[in-house]
């Protein structure tokens, strides 16, 4: 921090005249904070302090008490001093480590090569590095963000802007990746997602196979000669085994949700096998249906 003191009878009297102040720092817990140094006195009124906050996050506050003074009697006054305070909020940073493996796929060795790291399209740090040719090195830069920065952030990293021939270890000399920094709020549920999550999935698969046993057996009395489908019987089976298929095809699309995010709820596998139970229930339905109704119009 930069102390600047103005005013008092150091401003009146500059040659004869020296600034000093105190200061300190209050806090509910100090431990590891350090005012270096606490005191000072020179010819000039700025001073440099450096703080190292405590290692309890909080509220804290820096007080100094400036001083000035001059060495001249025949003013109205000898000495000013007054107390200024600066309220501190000291807060435990998240702290990213953005890294990727650059090569150089070259002959030739590359020196000085310029890497950019930059979060939502703003730069936050570069470095350099030799690389020798046909080798590859990991370059990394750590991101410290205070607790504002909560939330999804794009990076990207660089690498060519001045003409080099490396690349990353994708082939390409730009990386993206977007990652969300601090804890990360439960996913929203699309309606579609229940059908992952028990309840109804397993309520489905007994309903399908109900229809499908219903299915089977007035296929089996009708084939034996001791029933028939009605036209109502057969296009309420028609009917089911569409709506089998129908409820079938969002836990195709849950089941890859699932595969695709580790942080989805569901269990990706008991789903796709669900999914397909569900669909292969519905399209015998509807098959054997159809094909019952063509034997009759026969």
């Amino acid at each position: 921090y930069t102390i600047r003191i103005t005013g008092g009878p150091a401003d009146e009297e500059i040659e004869n005249g020296s600034w000093s102040y105190i200061g300190r720092l209050d806090m509910p817990d100090p431990m590891g904070a350090i005012m270096n140094p606490q005191e000072g006195i020179s010819m000039e009124n700025i001073f440099i302090v450096n703080v190292t906050t405590p290692e309890t996050p909080q509220e804290m506050t820096m007080v100094v008490n400036g001083t000035s003074t001059t060495n001249i009697t025949n003013i109205n006054k000898t000495m000013w001093s007054g107390d200024v305070s600066k309220a501190i909020e000291v807060f435990k940073p998240y702290r990213l480590n953005i890294s990727a493996v650059v090569r150089n796929p070259g002959p030739a060795d590359v020196k000085g090569a310029l890497v950019t790291f930059y979060v939502d399209g703003d730069l936050i740090g570069n470095k350099t590095l030799d690389l020798a040719a046909n080798t590859t090195q990991n370059v990394n830069w750590e991101w410290v963000a205070p607790p504002e920065e909560k939330g999804e952030h794009d990076v990207e990293v660089r690498i060519n802007e001045a003409g080099t021939l490396l690349e990353f270890d994708t082939g390409d000399n730009v990386m993206t990746k977007t990652i969300y920094i601090g804890e990360k709020p439960e996913r929203p549920v699309h309606p579609v997602m229940f059908f992952s999550n028990g309840g109804l999935m397993f309520t489905l698969i007994f309903f399908a196979s109900l229809f499908a046993f219903a299915a089977f057996v007035m296929w089996w009395r009708t084939r034996r000669g001791r029933a028939y489908y009605t036209p109502t019987q057969s296009s309420v089976m028609y009917f089911e085994g569409f709506l089998m298929v129908a409820f079938s095809l969002p836990m195709f699309y849950v089941a890859d949700v699932l595969f695709a995010n580790t942080e989805a709820t569901g269990d990706p596998w008991v789903t796709s096998i669900a999914a397909t139970a569900l669909f292969a229930l519905g399209f015998f339905t509807v098959l054997f249906t159809w094909r019952r109704s063509r034997k009759k119009k026969r």
